[in-house]
């Protein structure tokens, strides 16, 4: 499919067809250690998957630590002025 692809082009001479090739080859034989993985061979799909990891990146709990840590603290006041109303 991508050599397909990257010889239909005809802007890539047959060394950096075959560099892009070898380059693309050792990333797939690693994907397996990837978080995530996105083929781009359809752009608006490409561009859904891109959002939707950014997305699950920013919802991740460690960075958004310092957000549960200001929610603790404000329970441990509420929970002290409480018990001093009682």
């Amino acid at each position: 499919m991508l050599e397909s692809r990257l010889r239909g082009r005809s802007e890539d001479s047959p060394e950096q067809i075959r560099r892009r090739l070898d380059v693309a080859r050792r990333e797939v034989e690693v994907s397996g250690t990837y978080d995530y993985l996105v083929v781009n061979d359809d752009l608006d799909t490409c561009v859904a998957e891109v959002r939707g990891i950014v997305l699950a990146e920013r919802a991740r709990v460690a960075r958004r630590w310092p957000l549960v840590t200001a929610l603790l603290e404000q329970f441990r006041h509420r929970g002290i002025d409480a018990a001093r109303q009682e």
